[in-house]
């Protein structure tokens, strides 16, 4: 009997979204035994070592086509958004394209080809110098989840023409918090035309990263994250459409006439029962089960649960005069069960 799956592509910003991205690649491989053919993974950083990040599989069974212990990233589901030289760059064009960036992170940009070292600005302009890789990287993961040949399909079958594409982040960071404004109307400006695209976010708020340690490497931590949700808050509004906002990419300009996300959760390190999490690796799991839940024969309850929310959202009951409610938590849980010990009682 087919599975049928939601068409879905994933995108990991920074190092916390690749991580989410293996653990929910894990799942599908852990539960189907392959990655089936309208699920895509892109996951896009400034630290070139991400490429090199695995985890290890918990289920391998005979009738699974992918028997390999660890999950990682293929050639194409990663990109380095680096840049050699961009102190350099920078001074010739900072009058231009790069007037958006204050003078005194410029100090910041010597080091970007390694990673974005907590700085928003240098998330941003990573995304500056490769966008024409981003586009055609989307467009070419978009392509090949809306053209599997059907007919030939005894093992997976889309649920419908609609397309997920959720981004994972952290707020608190330089790579995520810096890159998921421009990336995602970027993918947005590729996938123009298309009505059948829908964009879920999934933020990660500091607290979880300054419970793993204290002092100077943390201090931009909670800084990144008002800046972020402060944009957040911007460009989420009712009226975005409005504002007359673009975003100049130099090559291109976008503009703004839509809000990022369709519904975006942010996500913090504790329950409503008051446990903390941790560690970011927690978290990072926690979001691949939410995800590869979205996607999977489990996504018809999932998706009533977000009608439900975005129909609250959308009809005004939780604004405060003329700020639009747009924030959702989110919460998961698993249940492991014996299966010999049960099918001997």
């Amino acid at each position: 009997m087919a599975h049928t799956l939601k068409r879905s592509l994933f995108i990991g910003l920074g190092g916390t979204g690749a991580q989410a991205l293996l653990h929910t690649k894990k799942r599908f491989l852990d539960t189907y035994g392959e990655v089936p053919p309208m699920i895509g993974f892109l996951a896009i950083d400034t630290d070139i070592s991400t490429g090199e990040k695995t985890i290890m599989r918990d289920n391998i069974l005979d009738v699974h086509s992918n028997k390999d212990n660890k999950v990682s990233f293929t050639p194409s589901e990663i990109i380095h958004i680096g840049v050699q030289g961009a102190a350099s760059a920078y001074q010739i064009n900072k009058d231009t394209i790069f007037d958006w960036m204050p003078q005194e992170n410029e100090y910041a940009l010597r080091n970007l080809w390694q990673g974005a070292g907590q700085v928003r600005t240098n998330g941003r302009f990573g995304t500056y110098f490769n966008q024409n890789n981003i586009m055609n990287a989307v467009q070419t993961k978009i392509n090949a989840i809306q053209n599997i040949d059907i007919a030939n399909q005894n093992k997976f079958i889309p649920k419908d023409a609609g397309i997920e594409i959720n981004f994972v982040f952290s707020i608190a960071g330089g790579t995520g918090s810096g890159t998921f404004i421009d990336t995602v109307y970027l993918v947005k400006h590729a996938l123009r035309g298309n009505d059948n695209i829908k964009s879920i976010g999934f933020a990660v708020l500091p607290d979880v990263f300054n419970a793993m340690q204290q002092g100077i490497s943390m201090a931009n931590t909670r800084p990144n994250s008002y800046g972020a949700l402060m944009d957040l808050d911007y460009l989420m509004s009712k009226d975005v459409h409005n504002f007359g906002l673009s975003i100049n990419l130099n090559q291109q300009i976008i503009p703004v006439t839509e809000n990022p996300f369709d519904i975006l959760f942010t996500i913090g390190n504790k329950n409503t029962s008051g446990a903390v999490v941790n560690h970011i690796s927690d978290i990072s799991e926690q979001i691949g089960l939410a995800m590869f839940t979205g996607a999977s024969e489990l996504s018809a309850n999932v998706n009533s649960v977000y009608d439900n929310v975005l129909t609250v959202l959308s009809g005004g009951q939780l604004d405060i005069l003329n700020k639009r409610a747009w924030a959702c938590g989110m919460g998961v849980s698993e249940l492991y069960y014996d299966g010999n010990t049960l099918g001997n009682i």
